[in-house]
């Protein structure tokens, strides 16, 4: 049973990279199943330290999957138009679609 989950784990994570690659946030969720799994299998086996690892990568997963929700309700000149220079002066836009790439 616990070679199952781990299998089952080890195809979630891996899709949620395939995601993450191809920038869909359904990746975090994919991510969240696949480190719960891997904590209940270490937590079942003693691997404690393994198991504060899964722990801390669910919680990162659910952190991730709130603020690329929140980024999606902005748009991408409010994200650049947040950047500043040193002096703290916003970049005027032609310096941020220069930035951009």
């Amino acid at each position: 049973m616990i070679e199952t989950i781990g299998i089952i784990a080890t195809i979630l994570a891996v899709a949620g990279v395939w995601l993450n690659n191809r920038q869909r946030i359904a990746c975090f969720k994919l991510w969240i199943v696949s480190n719960a799994l891997s904590l209940i299998i270490h937590v079942a086996t003693g691997i404690w330290t393994l198991a504060i690892r899964d722990a801390i990568f669910v919680v990162l997963a659910v952190q991730g999957y709130k603020m690329w929700k929140n980024k999606k309700k902005t748009t991408n000149w409010e994200i650049m138009s947040a950047a500043t220079y040193p002096l703290g002066r916003p970049i005027p836009p032609p310096m941020v679609d220069r930035l951009k790439g």
